[in-house]
């Protein structure tokens, strides 16, 4: 940037909040080089600046002699070297096989097993807007041909249709999710934790939701079984409870 009027020298004093500003102007050729150079990398074309002080007519292949002299490499140069593009071609193919294969890969015994995860969790990331468009799954449905299983198969459609959400289409993904939704929200003030002593020496706990404490004495009580979650401020059981 260079000053050439008072205006400029006053705005760029105010901008910097200093009594000095840089008046040596940058190199045309680095400017060029910066700003034009990937655009127009190994095309060939003329490239024509017009400005206020200054008109020239360079060319892409006097930009790269510029930049070989004054040893700068445009950043994204590199990713025109075919054996890097043959290489991010492989993973990303790599990546969406894992992300539409079925079965689904889903273990992590080694190393190997541990990549074939990593590169699923990629590609159902990079996969995730075609899931979204695309049509419904229609699971198989095995059972009995009984007259009750039928009238019950019959009265459930939504067992052949199954549309999941595209970004929970990784498991890996949406357990970090659950994780993450479990571990914020989870206000102890939200329940009142009641022991009971048992004749073992043991001792069960009773999470009391707090927001229907105010329910009449004669109201029913809901049990919620939490499993393994282990308490009722989980994300599955505080759902519930709301």
């Amino acid at each position: 940037y260079e000053a050439r009027s008072s205006h400029d020298v006053s705005a760029a004093r105010d901008e910097q909040g200093k009594g000095e500003i840089f008046t040596q102007p940058v190199p045309l050729q680095r400017f060029l080089i910066v700003a034009f150079c990937l655009k127009l990398m190994h095309s060939g074309m003329e490239l024509d600046i017009a400005g206020p002080y200054t008109q020239v007519a360079i060319s892409v292949h006097e930009i790269m002699s510029v930049a070989d002299a004054a040893d700068v490499t445009p950043p994204l140069a590199a990713l025109w070297d075919p054996v890097q593009i043959v290489v991010i071609l492989i993973f990303v193919s790599w990546a969406i096989w894992e992300a539409t294969r079925f079965p689904r890969h889903a273990c992590a015994g080694n190393a190997w097993e541990v990549a074939r995860l990593a590169m699923q969790f990629w590609g159902d990331l990079l996969m995730a807007p075609m899931f979204f468009i695309s049509s419904h799954e229609v699971p198989l449905v095995a059972y009995q041909p009984t007259p009750d299983n039928e009238r019950f198969v019959n009265s459930c459609p939504s067992l052949f249709s199954f549309k999941q959400v595209a970004l929970f289409r990784n498991s890996t993904l949406a357990f970090m999710l659950l994780m993450l939704r479990d571990f914020t929200g989870n206000h102890k003030k939200l329940i009142r934790r009641q022991l009971l002593p048992t004749e073992d020496g043991g001792a069960v706990a009773l999470d009391w939701w707090v927001a229907s404490e105010a329910a009449p004495p004669t109201a029913r009580i809901l049990f919620v079984g939490s499993t393994f979650s282990g308490d009722a401020l989980t994300t599955a059981t505080r759902d519930v409870c709301r």
